[in-house]
C-alpha cells in the first residue's frame, strides 16, 4: 500500500540559496489533520569556519498574518559527513533552549553536510494554535539550506489528489 496521504504529506517550508545573506522565513504548515510535523533540514557544508545554524520553531493561530509564539522541542536527530552517503546513522542532539530555538552547532557541523529533523508533536501546540513554521537565521559564512515539512500520523487518511492542501 502507498503511503503518501495516508500515513504522511509532505510540503515546502523554505529555501536559501545562500544563508549568509538570506535567512529562510518558513511556511506555515496547518496541523489539525495529524499527530506530527517533521522538519527535514538539509544544509550544505560550509567551506570553512564554526557558525551555529540556529533554527526557531514557531506555532501559529492562523495561515497568515497574527503572532508567533515559540514551540519548545528538546531534541533533534541529525545526521552529518563531509560528504553524506546514506551509510550516517542518526544522532540525538538533546536542545536546552527554552525559547523555540534549536542549533546546528558549527564546531562539529559547519564543514559538514547535515540532515537535521526536528519534530514537532501537535498535541504539544498551545490551544488554538494549529499551524507551524521552522525559520533559519543568516549565518556568518556561506551555507545552503533547504527546509520539508512532513506531517505524519495523519488523522484522515486519504489518496495524494485528496489531501487537503497544508496550507488550508
Amino acid at each position: 500500500m502507498f503511503k503518501l496521504g495516508y500515513a504522511f504529506d509532505v510540503g515546502f517550508n523554505g529555501l536559501s540559496g545562500d544563508l549568509s545573506s538570506v535567512a529562510i522565513t518558513g511556511k506555515r504548515t496547518r496541523c489539525r489533520d495529524n499527530r506530527n510535523v517533521n522538519f527535514l533540514v538539509q544544509l550544505g557544508a560550509a567551506a570553512s569556519g564554526t557558525a551555529d545554524v540556529v533554527c526557531t520553531v514557531n506555532q501559529w493561530q492562523a495561515s497568515s498574518g497574527g503572532s508567533a509564539q515559540p514551540y519548545v522541542c528538546d531534541h533533534l536527530w541529525i545526521k552529518s559527513a563531509t560528504t553524506l552517503a546514506n551509510t550516517e546513522s542518526w544522532v540525538n542532539v538533546a536542545n536546552a533552549a527554552v525559547d523555540g530555538t534549536i542549533k546546528v552547532l558549527g564546531a562539529t557541523n559547519a564543514t559538514k553536510q547535515v540532515l537535521a529533523v526536528i519534530e514537532v508533536h501537535v498535541p504539544g501546540l498551545l490551544a488554538g494554535y494549529d499551524y507551524v513554521s521552522v525559520d533559519i537565521a543568516t549565518v556568518a559564512v556561506a551555507r545552503t539550506a533547504f527546509v520539508t515539512a512532513i506531517p505524519a500520523d495523519l488523522n484522515r487518511r486519504r489518496g495524494p489528489a485528496n489531501e487537503a492542501p497544508l496550507l488550508s
